[in-house]
């Protein structure tokens, strides 16, 4: 439990603060792969890694690109020699935080993370004397960034570059927007779970055993699933009542559910394997926050995973299409119409 405690002080106050660039000039693209898509705050743009490959980037390095909401305008932020890392918004939406395998200006293109404004303005540089990429948070003391990686938490020092890891499984959490209460996952010896912060008090309280835990906006209900594919469940966390959304069909299961700004709908990534088939067939779907029947959104794109809402909840960002050729696709979050992909689409 101790454990817990220490892993808690960290993510309320690192995580309270997670409050993303160049001027659009339209690329000559080879091909590409668009990954970890992020919608800003303000749900007019989307921050994305990319492979794609364009006259500057021949060899298809993996960089951060920004594009609007509809996949226009998409330009890179901000072209290095290295690889880059996950992009994370800040709670004001105006830069990114990023991992750069080679940031500018540095010796011997030296590792660390960038804060650039989405018009490709360089806020601060963080150079790392060790290699640790991942998913970067500002930390409220001035001093440190949190590092999320391979599902480990890690405290990084902004002036000396040196990290620590803290703990496992951090990449298991979710709050509300104004941090009034906050769920995650721990791995324990019988099993994986979820436990209910109230920052204001310190309190923490165990609710019940599961993964993927997203908090509903008010605080009051956690969805998520027993194992890393299974049924989707949610958890009243003032009256710990567990109850199951989904009844998948044999051969079906669902991982990583969201909460709808609104609270009302719950979208998540289905697997559906059929008895003679040798692969999963994985789409997007959303289902009532109260159960039911589900209904599947993409039933029409290879490979759809990483499922979220929109802040308007009328529509859905996901990750699909063929394993060489992955890109970012919307739907409509009522299945009114077919999926759009707004990366480039090319033959594999």
């Amino acid at each position: 439990m101790r454990t817990n405690r220490c892993f808690l002080q960290l993510v309320v106050v690192a995580f309270s603060s997670m409050t993303t660039g160049c001027a659009f000039v339209a690329p000559e693209i080879y091909r590409s792969m668009d990954l970890a898509p992020g919608i800003s705050p303000d749900g007019s743009l989307i921050a994305f890694l990319s492979r794609r490959a364009t006259v500057e980037n021949p060899d298809g390095h993996q960089h951060v690109w920004l594009m609007n909401a509809d996949g226009s305008q998409a330009r890179c932020l901000l072209p290095l020699n290295g690889h880059e890392g996950p992009p994370t918004w800040t709670a004001s939406g105006d830069a990114i935080w990023f991992f750069s395998g080679a940031m500018p200006d540095e010796a011997a293109n030296r590792k660390g993370w960038l804060l650039v404004s989405r018009h490709g303005e360089i806020l601060e540089r963080v150079p790392l004397r060790a290699s640790l990429s991942g998913t970067a948070l500002p930390h409220p003391d001035g001093v440190h960034v949190i590092v999320i990686r391979d599902k480990a938490l890690w405290l990084a020092d902004r002036r000396k570059g040196k990290a620590r890891r803290v703990s496992t499984f951090s990449e298991m959490w979710s709050a509300t927007p104004a941090w009034s209460r906050a769920v995650y996952c721990a791995r324990e010896h019988d099993g994986h779970w979820l436990y209910l912060v109230e920052p204001a008090t310190g309190q923490i309280r165990r609710l019940c055993q599961g993964v993927f835990p997203h908090m509903r906006a008010d605080g009051r209900a956690v969805v998520f699933t027993r194992r890393y594919a299974g049924d989707i469940l949610s958890v009243d966390c003032d009256h710990e009542v567990v109850r199951q959304l989904t009844e998948f069909a044999p051969g079906e299961a669902g991982r990583s559910p969201r909460y709808s700004a609104d609270g009302s709908e719950v979208v998540f990534s289905f697997e559906r394997r059929p008895a003679d088939a040798h692969r999963s067939v994985s789409g997007i779907a959303t289902i009532s926050a109260g159960g039911g029947a589900f209904r599947e959104l993409t039933s029409d794109v290879p490979n759809a995973h990483r499922g979220e809402y929109f802040p308007d909840g009328r529509s859905v960002l996901f990750v699909g299409g063929p394993r060489r050729n992955l890109g970012l696709y919307t739907v409509p979050s009522d299945g009114s119409s077919p999926a759009r992909r707004l990366s480039p689409d090319y033959p594999e």
